[in-house]
């Protein structure tokens, strides 16, 4: 987990929508929400249940954009419940807000979403076209900068990692 805290900014957010959903026999109506954690929140909240339940989630379609130190990566991603499961469990997009700010790259904000009824991933965030899902290679042509300074290289690479991994 400590890794996983150090890829936020200090006052980064974790959210996911919490759908609008009917009364049922067991629940209540529920109005829909966005539920906003901090990244040390988001272990709390979930750290046991990783260490005793599977949870496997991949991402299938990334699309990128950039401008100056700003970076927005949209990543169609499916979630497993066990990693050799045949069929995802839930599907959706997970949408990073980045900066580069005192010398690196943060996760400012990531909110996701995921497909329920009457909400279905669109046919455009299930391929890739041209080359919009692949994340940007560094602009820096010195790929051997000290690990306190990372490339945007070394921190696309590390993203790349670690969205297999949240």
């Amino acid at each position: 987990w400590e890794r996983f805290r150090t890829l936020f900014v200090p006052d980064g957010r974790l959210a996911w929508i919490v759908p609008e959903s009917a009364a049922t026999k067991d629940a209540p109506a529920r109005k829909g929400d966005a539920v906003f954690l901090t990244p040390d929140m988001f272990v709390q909240q979930n750290d046991s249940y990783f260490k005793t339940n599977g949870f496997f989630e991949r991402s299938i379609v990334k699309r990128v954009e950039e401008f100056g130190n700003l970076v927005e990566v949209w990543s169609t991603k499916e979630s497993r419940d066990a990693k050799d499961d045949a069929q995802p469990s839930s599907r959706g997009i997970d949408s990073f807000q980045i900066v580069h700010a005192h010398g690196r790259f943060w996760i400012a904000s990531l909110v996701f979403d995921d497909e329920r009824p009457g909400v279905t991933l669109p046919a455009k965030y299930l391929k890739t076209p041209g080359n919009e899902s692949a994340l940007p290679e560094s602009r820096n042509s010195d790929r051997h900068l000290h690990r306190s300074q990372p490339s945007r290289h070394s921190f696309m690479a590390d993203l790349r990692q670690g969205l297999g991994q949240l």
